[in-house]
């Protein structure tokens, strides 16, 4: 698999079409301030952990079979990375935290786009925004 370039303009047709799941991969805070619609936050920082602590291997995969997943890596990504068919997008703050993760995704079978330029770049409709942070503006 490879990792391919999307634009922002694209996002709204992934997220009303496609059934694509989106990362976040950037930090609790930032996400909580503002993030596309149903977005997982898996912060840059722990994606590389788990990738580099639990995945060694290029070829392994980010779900184990059994019963016994403390062997496959972290529940989250575990909950997530089990479906070679599913259409994942990740996306940073300005696009190059994504473009690191999404070849290490791709190289491991995962169909993975990431976002050029970031959510900073996209002005869409399925931004989420937390009111508690807005409401003094």
């Amino acid at each position: 698999m490879r990792c391919e370039n999307i634009s922002t303009g694209r996002l709204d047709y992934y997220v009303e079409n496609s059934g694509a799941v989106f990362i976040d991969l950037r930090s609790r805070q930032e996400y909580e301030k503002m993030h596309i619609k149903d977005a997982v936050n898996i912060p840059f920082e722990e994606m590389e952990r788990q990738l580099q602590n639990n995945y060694s291997n290029r070829n392994a995969g980010f779900y184990d079979n059994s019963n016994d997943r403390s062997r496959a890596g972290g529940i989250v990504l575990n909950n997530i990375f089990y479906d070679r068919n599913t259409v994942f997008i990740v996306y940073c703050d300005r696009g190059s935290k994504s473009m690191m993760i999404c070849p290490k995704l791709a190289a491991r079978g995962f169909q993975v786009k990431t976002v050029v330029g970031g959510i900073h770049q996209y002005h869409g409709k399925y931004l989420v925004y937390h009111t508690d942070f807005y409401k003094d503006f």
